[in-house]
């Protein structure tokens, strides 16, 4: 990202290790970290490789690998039956009937009312259930402080609440615009537009699969859910925000030159110091063998 024009080794280098790296989470099953890495990896190669065919031929690329797995993870449900008596087969059919769920679910959630179309019932019933400024009945939910906590804080705090959390989120990215445009350098523009469009993005996810866009994911809304690594985390990305934010470069050397200005200042005091000692022992010395005398 810090060079105007990343060469094809270096484009596909990164293609081949995002791809990696979402394998191995379509593997452990975490369907909204996986999102939220795809869909980042993509607006950079967007934001900061010129020339558009570069982002096409990825964004193909991608569908198509996304494509065959998928075909390939279906047909592998039909021949095995979702079962196996080999140990990583198993956990890798689990995996698959996990996500393959979560879309299944997400359409017809009444296909299984008190299973895996729970929650998304229930969530559609708080958000029914809300009105302006709150309401006094409580929907049971699965997760409230985490997964379902916009449909809660929605129930429990109104409709208005609800809204000033999403325009909340709309400020953040237009500030984040803001300050990406009065970044100096590529670098400070890539570190910037990569934490705010994860805390945007990660928002979204999670707002709409609570209110039926989206599949349920399993990732927090930030500053809003319970967890402290993930507070800890946002607060973290808000912090480098601000700090970029303030326009100052640093070119990866420490400068010296300040500390150099303090120690010749503090040495010029020391000085000063030892010399009004010195002149004060004379006087007194002076002063003493006066009396003497």
């Amino acid at each position: 990202c810090t060079k105007p024009s990343p060469g094809r080794k270096r484009i596909w280098t990164s293609i081949g290790f995002t791809l990696v790296n979402l394998g191995f989470l379509g593997i452990q099953g975490e369907f909204g970290t996986f999102l939220l890495i795809l869909c980042t990896f993509l607006a950079f190669i967007f934001l900061f490789v010129p020339d558009i065919r570069v982002f096409l031929s990825v964004f193909s690329v991608i569908a198509a690998a996304g494509a065959a797995v998928t075909a390939c993870c279906m047909a592998l449900l039909r021949v095995t039956g979702g079962t196996s008596e080999f140990g990583p087969m198993r956990f890798v059919l689990a995996q698959i009937k996990k996500i393959s769920n979560r879309f299944v679910y997400w359409l017809d959630p009444a296909s299984d009312a008190q299973g895996a179309g729970y929650q998304i019932l229930q969530a559609r019933k708080a958000l029914l259930n809300s009105n302006l400024f709150g309401s006094e009945t409580t929907t049971p939910l699965s997760n409230p402080t985490n997964d379902m906590v916009f449909p809660a804080l929605t129930e429990r705090c109104g409709l208005l609440i609800a809204l000033t959390v999403c325009v909340l989120f709309g400020l953040l990215l237009v500030r984040g615009t803001r300050i990406y445009f009065r970044c100096r350098d590529r670098y400070h523009q890539a570190v910037c537009a990569g934490l705010c469009f994860q805390l945007i993005l990660q928002a979204f996810i999670i707002i709409g699969g609570s209110i039926g866009m989206f599949p349920l994911t399993g990732i927090t809304l930030p500053l809003i859910s319970r967890g402290g690594s993930s507070l800890m985390s946002t607060f973290i990305f808000l912090s480098v925000i601000l700090v970029i934010s303030s326009g100052k470069l640093w070119d990866g050397r420490r400068d010296y030159s300040s500390y150099e200005t303090k120690l010749q200042k503090a040495r010029a005091v020391h000085s000063n110091r030892i010399s009004s000692l010195r002149d004060r022992s004379r006087r007194r010395t002076g002063v003493d063998n006066t009396g003497e005398s």
